[in-house]
């Protein structure tokens, strides 16, 4: 059994009773007629089986139909191998007008038509060979992966099941029910499937990362980060698995270990976007403010106009007192995301707030210490409310839509051909990452939350005109102190 990315496990069938006919003599009298290099064995050097049946064609043209028939089949056969679909249906077309009781060349024309993604010409083709007895498996596997690719999930389902039934050691077909699982939503007969593909293949990496985002899809994280681990000790230079094991840290609340993979990610590729993002956000939890906003600006640096980085970003500014920054980034995701524009204007409106309290809070420590003293004066009486802290991210998880192929592909998506495995390294398909607005940073009692600091402003403590001084030195590096640290 072999496994490929590129072609998936559509495959050719064998042309044993088809090719029967070119062998079988004639008559008495007639010897058969040989393949030569036109024989299925030898497509694996497709260009020169193509010369060989072209040669043979030409050679058979007053032959019995059925022996002509096999040399169009076995040259469509080595079309197809070289991904000239087009060249391969005219030859299977030809093979099925001088022998249309061949199941096998409906089943391989199918196949080629599903590599044009004309999948209804694919279908067709796979139920004549079905209804004239092909009991192949891999003809309902190929079915159902053509239903599949339409939508028609149930009835792409009971083909993977007939397959299955005929073959019950066969991986391919475990794994591609388990997809349709997936995409139906059906995850615990999914993850069953793909028991039973890791079981029959279990060196295949690719496998065990499809049952993590299953396991993933469940909030099942530690068993997600078991099937990520082990398709790493498989194949352990694959960056979308380490960044998919990160996501899953991030999500059981492991931030360091999260941290960690998006390091190794980053290390190894500099330009994969999606783990700076994720690292920034994982940052930010973890109160690395400078380092998140460091991870932000470089997405954006690839990403200019994502509204949600400039929105987390300006958040991290603001718990560093970095107003002007701050309010700037919530301008442009505001100018970015229009449809959160009221969520937006009001997290703007906090963060100004925020700036003039703190310089009023600045101001009077300032007019309050004395001369060339940066030690704010206190004493008993009514507090003075001075914001340093924001509200925190809230824990809203990333999008929980995880196609069918990959967790960290999105999405957008992806339903690539056959529904294999999407590998884009770098590619930002896991942007689900990003949490949503904080809330007002507020007591949501109008009133601004409270800092540590706290400045007394009793008027009977406050000090008599007479003995503050002017102008102030110590109170012009009080305020630059407070505002920017």
């Amino acid at each position: 059994m072999t496994w490929s990315n590129d072609r998936g496990p559509l495959g050719l069938l064998v042309l044993a009773s088809c090719a029967a006919a070119v062998e079988a003599p004639a008559s008495a009298e007639t010897p058969p007629t040989p393949l030569g290099g036109c024989d299925a064995g030898t497509v694996a050097t497709s260009w020169d089986a193509v010369g060989a049946c072209s040669s043979l064609i030409a050679t058979l043209s007053t032959a019995a139909p059925t022996s002509v028939s096999v040399a169009f089949h076995n040259r469509g056969r080595a079309y197809y191998e070289l991904g000239d679909y087009d060249n391969a249906v005219e030859d299977f077309d030809e093979a099925i007008r001088l022998n249309p009781l061949c199941a096998q060349a409906y089943n391989d024309r199918g196949t080629a038509y599903y590599r044009k993604h004309e999948l209804d010409r694919a279908i067709s083709d796979y139920d004549v060979a079905v209804q004239l007895g092909q009991r192949d498996p891999r003809t309902f596997l190929n079915r159902g992966l053509a239903r599949q690719g339409r939508g028609e999930l149930v009835p792409a389902i009971a083909d993977y099941g007939r397959a299955i039934e005929l073959n019950p050691t066969d991986a391919i077909a475990y794994r591609a029910r388990a997809r349709a699982y997936v995409q139906q939503g059906s995850l615990e007969r999914a993850i069953a499937d793909y028991d039973q593909a890791t079981r029959l293949y279990p060196n295949e990496a690719s496998i065990f990362v499809e049952r993590a985002h299953a396991r993933f899809n469940q909030h099942n994280f530690e068993a997600a980060i078991d099937d990520f681990d082990q398709a790493l000790r498989l194949h352990p230079a694959d960056l979308n698995t380490l960044y998919s094991r990160g996501i899953s840290f991030h999500r059981a609340g492991d931030l360091d270990r999260a941290i960690a993979d998006y390091d190794g990610v980053i290390a190894i590729d500099p330009d994969y976007v999606a783990a700076h993002r994720s690292r920034g956000i994982a940052r930010h939890q973890a109160n690395n403010y400078e380092q998140a906003v460091a991870d932000y600006t470089a997405v954006l640096s690839w990403e200019d106009r994502d509204p949600e980085t400039f929105r987390n970003r300006a958040r991290a500014l603001l718990e560093l007192g970095q107003y002007e920054r701050a309010i700037a980034d919530f301008e442009q995701a505001r100018a970015f995301s229009p449809q959160t524009s009221a969520s937006l204007t009001q997290e703007l409106a906090d963060a100004r707030t925020r700036q003039r309290r703190d310089l009023s809070a600045a101001t009077y420590l300032a007019t309050t210490s004395p001369e060339g003293d940066d030690q704010s004066s206190a004493s008993s009486g009514e507090d003075f409310p001075v914001v340093r802290t924001t509200a925190e991210l809230t824990n809203d998880p990333p999008s929980e839509v995880v196609n069918n192929e990959t967790l960290w592909a999105p999405t957008a998506a992806s339903s690539n051909d056959q529904g294999e495995i999407a590998r884009a390294p770098g590619s930002d398909a896991y942007s689900g990452l990003l949490w949503t607005p904080a809330s007002a940073a507020s007591n949501h009692q109008g009133r601004p939350a409270r800092s540590a600091i706290n400045v007394a402003t009793n008027k009977s403590d406050r000090p008599s005109p007479d003995t503050v001084a002017a102008p102030r030195r110590g109170a012009f590096r009080t305020v630059l102190r407070i505002l920017f640290g």
